[in-house]
């Protein structure tokens, strides 16, 4: 005789442990750091593999190659070499930077100058990438009083944007800030840089780093004129880089001066870069007694805004 029995065994419980807010935040850095060392490995392996690759075809077949052949195998090493030298420079100031005060080599700097510059790398990094771009150099300040504000400048005429620092500081900001709006604009663009003085939007933020500037400054024997400013002179310079890019998230403004921070987009796995740049930019900036920060522009694309104190 069997026995079936009606009853029923209820089931287990299931209990979701819902990770708390401490252990979130845990394991978002984790995945930050393996995304940091990820990406800190390719930058470093791929111009390594480039330089073994060329070398060693070099030392196989060299006396098949054409001279024309070995002179680009030659060169490709050479800007690889280039590629990691940078590289690993900027990891070191990027840990010098962490608990050492930059030492700058403080001289007078032509902005407008320094500008061209920098405008000149960008538009040779510009030609390699096929893309349409298109540069522009401008100033916020009309040639004299009698100018109608929106009159651009020209080359001569331009009014002078003088300060006290150091000039390849400076232009690795300026350098760095152009190569960004570059990989980050797919279809190319307009890329206009601009300056003039503190933008009053920045009135708050421009009282604070003229503030500070002599404290920065002095360690290097140089006097802020923001001391005893005259009535009519500017509180500090500005340069502002627009592009036509994809933009940076409204919530990754500031985050993207964060070492090792990357923006999250789909592009990012497509670009090369550690996500260290713009962290030295500020650091840079901050160096010199100035500030520099990010915004979304109005239609499409960013605008980088570097503020630099009027020194003498």
């Amino acid at each position: 005789m069997s026995y079936t029995s009606s009853r029923t065994h209820p089931k287990p419980a299931t209990h979701h442990i819902q990770p708390s807010a401490d252990q979130q935040r845990i394991d978002a850095a984790s995945l930050r750091i393996l995304d940091m060392v990820s990406n800190l490995s390719h930058e470093l392996l791929s111009p390594l593999a480039s330089m073994t690759g060329y070398a060693e075809t070099l030392l196989r077949v060299e006396d098949r190659l054409a001279p024309a052949e070995r002179q680009d195998f030659l060169r490709a090493i050479v800007d690889s070499s280039a590629r990691l030298d940078t590289l690993l420079g900027r990891l070191l100031e990027l840990a010098y930077m962490q608990g050492v005060a930059l030492s700058l080599h403080v001289t007078t700097v032509d902005l407008w100058a320094l500008a061209q510059q920098a405008l000149a790398t960008a538009e040779q990094l510009a030609a390699q990438t096929g893309r349409p771009f298109t540069f522009r150099l401008g100033s916020d300040l009309p040639s004299s009083e009698q100018d109608a504000p929106d009159e651009a400048p020209s080359l001569d005429e331009t009014p002078p944007f003088l300060t006290m620092g150091d000039p390849q500081q400076l232009l690795i900001i300026l350098t760095h800030v152009l190569e960004n709006a570059i990989k980050f604009s797919p279809d190319g663009g307009l890329i206009d840089v601009s300056l003039g003085v503190t933008p009053s939007r920045s009135q708050r933020i421009a009282d604070e780093v003229i503030g500070s500037a002599d404290t920065s400054l002095k360690q290097h024997g140089v006097s802020s004129a923001a001391s005893a400013p005259a009535a009519s002179a500017p509180a500090g310079f500005s340069i502002r880089v627009r592009d036509q890019g994809i933009g940076v998230p409204e919530d990754e403004l500031e985050a993207i001066f964060t070492p090792f921070w990357r923006v999250d987009t789909s592009l990012t796995s497509e670009t090369s870069g550690l996500g260290i740049g713009l962290a030295l930019c500020r650091h840079i900036a901050e160096a010199h007694g100035g500030a520099i920060w990010a915004e979304r522009a109005p239609d499409m694309g960013s605008i980088f805004s570097i503020l630099l104190p009027r020194l003498e």
